[in-house]
């Protein structure tokens, strides 16, 4: 089954780099198309907009969709009744309307995914109560369900008095449409991939329960491994704990190695050197825009709560179970991303804020408290003023 999956996995993923490839040349082309016909900023905000897709946004396909079982619940005396009272009474009570239950059902088996990446925690019942009676808890659920059902409309509408503004050829416009629909299929490409990993974790745990392994340390394995480990029997658990310690893999004409512990070690402090009192980190941008704000460094959700309205957010990689979060800042910088298909400029977009992404040293040089400026219009994040 796990060879299986990996290739599987392969076909689905592989094709990604050769995506990656084509991508960033057409990121380059069409950045010029704009700029030979307005400023630097109206290119940039032009860019957002004809390379932005809602159907590639997850997050808002859930909204949309939770909009509008809250609409079917609000008319319904005794739905709505129902969800006035704590999530805790709501999922047992459930069990008495079961055509309300199924539709809270679906929607979770729809979309329990949205935040799973590779193995970050997904969504339960409990979770989609909770957004659902929250939802209805706003005002004019109604007007903003019809609101979220045009929004695609007026998003081709924006698109087409743009294209028209910039007079922009056909085939100019025919580049834009196939950058969208690469969007689309990457994001595809990650919900498949997402909802895999969460099915296939069962595998892995069994794979851990047969070698007396935890679930991090089975995802170190390399398939050359599982004979050993899992048939042979030979203890793994000493090699597993210093290659998720710090781990560098190395691939040379179509060889690879894996380097740890000391070695690993040494590599990072050859690899890795940081000037700290950078105080304008350039990369790419992700999302058209300019905004200031007070730094938050978030490299695991743990670090969610101290993030507040306005902020900005330093991350390594945004994930999709970082969108919540994102919802409340003004900018996002990340040291990694590969382009405007990746996380970080997708969440930025769908959330509707600037982004920098490949600042690649961002998170050690910023710090939480810092005054942050993103300009996502030139690919710069910049500190304007340090905390202490």
């Amino acid at each position: 089954m796990y060879l299986r999956y990996r290739e599987c996995y392969k076909q689905i993923y592989g094709r990604y780099f050769t995506v990656l490839i084509l991508e960033r040349a057409l990121t380059k082309h069409l950045e010029e198309i704009l700029k030979k016909k307005t400023d630097l900023k109206a290119a940039a905000e032009a860019f957002t907009v004809l390379t932005s897709t809602i159907e590639a946004m997850h997050g808002k396909k859930e909204e949309r969709d939770r909009l509008h079982v809250a609409v079917q619940i609000s008319k319904n005396k005794e739905w709505a009744a129902l969800f006035t009272k704590k999530e805790e009474e709501i999922e047992e009570l459930l069990k008495k309307y079961p055509e309300l239950n199924k539709m809270i059902e679906q929607h979770t088996e729809s979309y329990f995914w949205l935040t799973r990446d590779y193995e970050d925690p997904v969504l339960t019942k409990k979770d989609f109560i909770n957004s659902i009676r929250e939802t209805l808890q706003e005002e004019d659920v109604n007007q903003k369900a019809q609101k979220a059902s045009e929004e695609p409309e007026k998003e081709k509408k924006r698109r087409e008095a743009l294209e028209k503004e910039l007079e922009l050829q056909e085939d100019e416009k025919e580049l834009f449409h196939i950058m969208r629909r690469g969007i689309y299929l990457k994001e595809l490409r990650k919900s498949i991939v997402s909802q895999s990993l969460f099915y296939f974790d069962y595998v892995l745990k069994e794979i851990g329960r047969r070698t007396n392994l935890s679930l991090p340390l089975v995802r170190m394995l390399l398939p050359e491994d599982l004979d050993v480990a899992l048939l042979q029997k030979k203890p793994y658990q000493e090699i597993l704990e210093k290659r998720y310690t710090k781990s560098v893999f190395v691939c040379e004409e179509g060889k690879h190695r894996i380097y740890e512990d000391r070695e690993a070690e040494e590599i990072f402090k050859r690899a890795i050197k940081i000037d700290k009192n950078v105080k304008e980190i350039k990369g790419l941008s992700g999302a058209a825009g300019i905004a200031r704000g007070p730094a938050k460094i978030v490299k695991h959700p743990s670090d969610f709560d101290k993030v507040q309205e306005g902020d900005i957010m330093v991350t390594v990689q945004a994930v999709p179970s970082f969108l919540q979060t994102l919802k409340k800042c003004k900018g996002l910088v990340a040291d990694g991303g590969t382009g405007i298909t990746s996380h970080p400029a997708t969440l930025a977009r769908e959330v509707g804020i600037p982004c920098v992404l490949q600042a690649k040293i961002a998170t050690e040089v910023i710090q939480d408290g810092d005054i942050v400026e993103v300009d996502g219009d030139r690919g710069v994040a910049k500190i304007i003023k340090k905390k202490n």
